[in-house]
């Protein structure tokens, strides 16, 4: 006669006796957060082993445009200090991704709140803006304190689907919301929180690229939450029509043109990389 105990582990069959483990008994449901982590583009930080070695600026170049980015973060430059967003715009090769690299290590270094998208388009989770969001929010939700990991997780328990939602109801839901939560909890801080969106003229959509542009001035219209924006691209035509509908006050361009000359620079590298060779190069004495 076969005897069953129905939920138990244990179980027989005639003389004999089994134990049984049932999987869903040691699985817990993911929480907010941790469906949150599956919905991120890794290799669009600015520190993602993917990325590694990224372009960044040579020693002592671009000094005069990194000091401009620095002091417009810092809110050291009276001419842009009003303004939340900088657009860094120039040709390809024009060395956009290197400076924002380098920002991005700046910042990083003297322990600035950072979170960073680097689009690109020949990579299939870099070259759209399905995860840009979700990998922003993720960034910050390391940095900040507990208060912001805890709004997102609920987000993500309360609406399972805020991934498929638009750019707009997700940047209000992951990044707006809990940073106005964050702020009305006491948290303050003498430097804000800074966002670097490189490339964007890579992501595969132009509707798309005006749009990010469009949200990021709606996401700091108010002016009520301690963040700024540093997007950097190439002057495509959706891309500058959307900021030449900005208001002046609220936007801070650079261009990499003739008023920002390279010349120097490469001779700078030259010298370093020629230098480098004479130091260091196996047949040097022959140098």
């Amino acid at each position: 006669m076969s005897q069953y105990f129905h939920g138990a582990r244990n179980f027989s069959i005639g003389t004999s006796t089994f134990n049984t483990v049932t999987t869903n008994q040691y699985q817990s449901p993911k929480g907010g957060f941790e469906r949150l982590q599956e919905y991120v583009a890794h290799g669009a930080f600015h520190d993602s082993g993917e990325r590694f070695d990224p372009p960044k600026c040579h020693e002592n170049t671009r000094v005069a445009i990194i000091k401009r980015i620095m002091d417009w973060i810092s809110g050291l430059d009276e001419d842009t200090r009003e303004a939340l967003i900088m657009w860094l715009y120039g040709a390809a090769g024009a060395g956009k991704s290197a400076i924002a690299q380098t920002i991005a290590e700046i910042l990083d270094d003297q322990n600035f709140v950072l979170a960073s998208f680097f689009f690109w388009r020949n990579d299939p989770q870099r070259g759209t803006a399905k995860l840009l969001v979700t990998t922003l929010a993720y960034q910050l939700a390391v940095k900040l304190p507990p208060v912001f990991r805890e709004r997102l997780g609920l987000v993500f328990e309360n609406d399972h689907l805020i991934t498929t939602r638009s750019l707009e109801a997700q940047f209000k839901a992951l990044v707006r919301e809990p940073l106005l939560e964050l702020v009305h909890s006491g948290f303050s801080t003498t430097n804000h929180i800074v966002v670097i969106i490189d490339g964007l003229d890579e992501c595969d959509d132009p509707n798309v690229q005006a749009r990010i542009i469009d949200i990021s001035f709606r996401l700091l219209s108010n002016r009520d939450i301690p963040l700024k924006i540093f997007i950097a691209s190439r002057p495509e035509i959706d891309i500058s029509s959307s900021f030449d509908r900005k208001p002046f006050s609220t936007l801070a361009r650079i261009a990499l043109d003739h008023d920002y000359q390279s010349d120097r620079d490469i001779q700078h590298f030259l010298k370093d990389n020629f230098k480098e060779i004479k130091t260091q190069h196996p047949l040097q004495s022959y140098i």
